[in-house]
């Protein structure tokens, strides 16, 4: 697991990590960023994001082909998940958190297992369909958008 103190993931930590299964941070951790490809193509498959967290960069967890299961804790904290976040990953279901306001192109493409996706008005996108391109099975609800 991770230290409680560690406040950054950084660029490419963890990726290619094909041994990598589980990845452990507690709820209590001053974790703030989870910068670009730090978990991309790992064999992780399932994370929990802790409360802390602010960013999560492009590719973060990109191609992580085993990835099924993405939890934000209690998430208060998170406004940005970048450009291809979670692309080509094999989550079924995610339900984003209501602090976020920018959903990055590309972010959830190309999820094939994604059965539900539920987002809120507040995330600031113009092309909701390329959030989730080629995640042909997912169904997109939308919450008080009527």
């Amino acid at each position: 697991g991770f230290s409680q103190k560690v406040k950054i993931i950084k660029k490419g930590a963890f990726s290619n990590c094909n041994d990598l299964q589980k990845v452990f941070i507690p709820e209590n951790s001053e974790l703030e960023k989870i910068w670009e490809e730090s978990f991309y193509s790992s064999s992780i498959n399932s994370i929990t994001i802790p409360s802390n967290v602010t960013f999560i960069g492009d590719s973060a967890f990109s191609r992580c082909k085993k990835l099924k299961r993405i939890r934000f804790s209690n998430d208060k904290n998170l406004t940005v998940i970048n450009n291809y976040a979670f692309c080509e990953s094999s989550i079924n279901c995610i339900q984003i958190p209501s602090s976020v306001k920018k959903l990055g192109i590309f972010a959830f493409s190309s999820c094939r297992n994604l059965q539900i996706a539920e987002i809120n008005q507040n995330i600031k996108t113009e092309m909701l369909e390329h959030i989730f391109y080629d995640s042909v099975n997912a169904m997109i609800m939308c919450p008080n958008w009527c």
